[in-house]
């Protein structure tokens, strides 16, 4: 069984109530198919990791900083507040296809260990499209006043 990592964006009110009920289940919430109209998903598949090396000097609250205690959401559940999903759009909005290049190409990304680095090492074009799927995903969560959910599952 591989690992995946998967953003959850919800508004940060709701996001906040579902945090402070300790009768809600996460897992529950965000698999529920009703649901489905109260987030949006993005998901990094196996990716995550090579993400993390890419970004983790500039942008380190990428995958979240704040761990969530005794959740039920996957192997590991970050979350990321609202303030730091809209500097996190910024951020990313800011670097450009030949920035992305070379921080794939470097010999730190290019020699790192990392999940499933055999796979993300050598397909730049899967990773630049998954980069821009990840820049909108943020500026739509951050244009709506989102926070979000990180996890590994």
């Amino acid at each position: 069984m591989s690992m995946g990592g998967c953003y959850v964006a919800i508004h940060k009110d709701k996001l906040n109530e579902l945090l402070d009920d300790e009768n809600v289940s996460l897992s529950e919430f965000v698999f529920e198919e009703a649901n489905a109209a109260l987030m949006d998903k993005y998901s990094l598949e196996q990716a995550w990791d090579a993400f993390r090396h890419l970004f983790m000097e500039d942008i380190p609250e990428l995958l979240g900083e704040e761990p969530l205690e005794d959740t039920d959401l996957g192997e590991g559940c970050f979350l990321i507040c609202a303030e730091d999903v809209a500097n996190i759009a910024a951020q990313l909005a800011a670097i450009s296809a030949e920035d992305l290049k070379a921080r794939f190409e470097s010999e730190e990304f290019q020699t790192a260990d990392f999940y499933w680095d055999n796979v993300w090492r050598e397909d730049f074009d899967a990773v630049a499209e998954m980069f821009e799927g990840l820049v909108k995903y943020f500026a739509a969560a951050a244009q709506r006043g989102d926070a979000m959910l990180f996890y590994i599952g």
